[in-house]
C-alpha cells in the first residue's frame, strides 16, 4: 500500500483482525466501492471435496466473500475512522504478538498513509466505531472469535518459535520489524 499511496490516487483502506493467529485472522480490504473480506481459521475438513490435487489445501485458504458497499456506506465508515483516531498521526510505538486480539489498520486517504493498531483490552479497543460496521457487511459467515484472556504455560512462552508464535512492532511509519 505503500507504494501506491499517492496524492490523487484512489483511498485504500486494509483491517486486519488477529483473532489469536492460530485460531482467526479476518481481513477486510477496500477500494473504490468493493470490500473485500477474507477469514482464514482452522480448516473446516468436513466440506473437503478432491476433485484435483489443488483441492487438498482449500481447507486452509479461509473464506473470502466481496461486498459492494454504496457510498453513504463508505462516508460512515470514513466517519467511524476518524472517530477512531485512525487519520491521526500517532507517534507511538505497540508490540503485538499473534497469541493476542487485535486490530491492525492500514489507511491511505489522499495521498496520506495511516496506521492504527487496537489491542484487547486496551481503552482504545473498547468502544471502535468501524468494527461494528465492517463485520455487519461481512458475508462470510464466520463469526468473529472474541477476544479473551488466553493462557499459555512455560514451555510455550520458551519455546514460542516451535509453536508458531511472532510479535511484530508498529510505529508511526507502520510495520517495523518482525520479532520471534
Amino acid at each position: 500500500m505503500r507504494a501506491t499511496c499517492q496524492s490523487g490516487g484512489p483511498n485504500h483502506y486494509r483491517f486486519v483482525y488477529n483473532g489469536v493467529y492460530t485460531e482467526q485472522v479476518r481481513i477486510y480490504e477496500l477500494r473504490g466501492n468493493d470490500l473485500k473480506v477474507e477469514v482464514i481459521g482452522e480448516a473446516d475438513l468436513s466440506e473437503l471435496y478432491v476433485n484435483e490435487v489443488l483441492d487438498l489445501l482449500k481447507p486452509w485458504q479461509g473464506k473470502k466473500a466481496t461486498i459492494r458497499l454504496r457510498e453513504a456506506d463508505k462516508e460512515l465508515l470514513e466517519q467511524a475512522m476518524t472517530s477512531d483516531g485512525i487519520f491521526t498521526h500517532d507517534e507511538r510505538e505497540i508490540e503485538l504478538s499473534s497469541d493476542q486480539f487485535y486490530w491492525l489498520v492500514v489507511a491511505c486517504k489522499e495521498g496520506v498513509l495511516r496506521f492504527g493498531t487496537f489491542r484487547w483490552p486496551d481503552a482504545n479497543y473498547k468502544n471502535l466505531a468501524f468494527s461494528p460496521l465492517l463485520l455487519g457487511w461481512d458475508m462470510t459467515e464466520i463469526p468473529l472469535n472474541p477476544p479473551r484472556e488466553t493462557l499459555f504455560d512455560d514451555e510455550y512462552k520458551v519455546n514460542k518459535a516451535d509453536h508458531g508464535r511472532f510479535n511484530i512492532r508498529v510505529g508511526p511509519n507502520g510495520l517495523m520489524y518482525l520479532l520471534d
